[in-house]
């Protein structure tokens, strides 16, 4: 009998023995992609990515529980910090807030160390090998200013770890066991408004010409390119031939819309951009000039307001 009381005595001595050999449990990682952004400013993204947490459950190793601890790191944007988490673009410079959390309520930022990260647990004679862990991430509204690219920031995933026989560890301790990356990204398309004022061509003359100008209004994404095209107008749908009606009869008057003010270059359907413009996005309005003719020698016309409607379309 005194033999296997001894026997047994090592045993649960050795039951709750923390393991001193080297990491058992490791971990995986998977992007985490805020998908497209079309234009500013922004609405709410929230996304999730997710951790694998594995621990050896084979034969002889399920008498080992396990405590694993999981934290992430502010991440490498510009100006990243684990309260204020960044993605950034390199050039032009700038960058979108984003944050992590470990809760989809969004009210747990996911820390970067093991007490303010997540917990989770093997106990010996589980055999279930792997725990999965979703990581949150939201991108706030409302953000504006940022110039089109793709934002990205590579984020550290720390894993810290004890074992013991034959039970589970109350803590997973504070040394490092294991690292891996992800990356967070979010790109930012362009996107353009436009708005327009009335070209008024002032009282017409059978014998001058009569030159008018207006402004259309262009508002794009920064560093997004654009270009603008003029069609035909409601009453003849002809570029080479545009005209303006009386009301709803026959009489009519021809005009031309130029994208220069020497009047030599015809606007178009075909999207250009227009001499002395950027056609490159500010966020901020950039003015465009249209520039007007009515030729002269159309003989004598009804009185009335001629009028057609033309449709301008930015491509970006």
């Amino acid at each position: 009998m005194k033999p296997l009381l001894r026997l047994f005595a090592v045993l649960a001595l050795l039951a709750f023995a923390p393991l001193a050999a080297a990491q058992s449990c490791s971990i995986d990682t998977q992007s985490l992609q805020f998908g497209v952004q079309q234009g500013l400013p922004t609405g709410q993204i929230d996304m999730t990515t997710t951790i694998v947490v594995s621990c050896p459950r084979g034969i002889g190793a399920i008498i080992t529980g396990y405590n694993v601890c999981v934290s992430i790191d502010a991440g490498s944007g510009s100006g990243s910090t684990v309260a204020d988490r960044r993605m950034s673009l390199a050039s032009p410079a700038g960058s979108f807030r984003y944050q992590l959390y470990t809760d989809g309520a969004h009210s747990q930022v996911f820390g970067n160390t093991a007490a303010t990260g997540v917990n989770v647990t093997f106990p010996w004679l589980d055999g279930t090998p792997s725990r999965s862990i979703v990581v949150h991430g939201r991108v706030p509204a409302n953000q504006n200013g940022q110039a089109v690219g793709t934002y990205t920031s590579q984020l550290t995933v720390t894993m810290y770890e004890q074992g013991a026989l034959f039970g589970t560890p109350a803590s997973c301790g504070n040394a490092p066991a294991a690292t891996r990356t992800f990356q967070a990204s979010l790109q930012l398309q362009p996107s353009c408004t436009i708005t327009a004022q009335p070209l008024d061509f002032g009282v017409y003359s059978p014998t001058a010409a009569r030159d008018g100008a207006t402004n259309l209004s262009v508002t794009c994404t920064r560093n997004g390119a654009w270009s603008l095209a003029l069609d035909g107008g409601s009453v003849a749908g002809d570029v080479n031939n545009r005209r303006m009606r009386l009301g709803a009869g026959p009489a009519t008057i021809n005009y031309q819309l130029y994208s220069n003010a020497a009047r030599t270059s015809v606007w178009g359907a075909a999207a250009i951009c227009p001499p002395g413009v950027s056609c490159l996005g500010t966020g901020a309005a950039q003015s465009v000039p249209v520039y007007g003719r009515v030729p002269a020698g159309q003989g004598a016309k009804a009185s009335g307001t001629y009028v057609d409607t033309v449709t301008a379309t930015v491509t970006y």
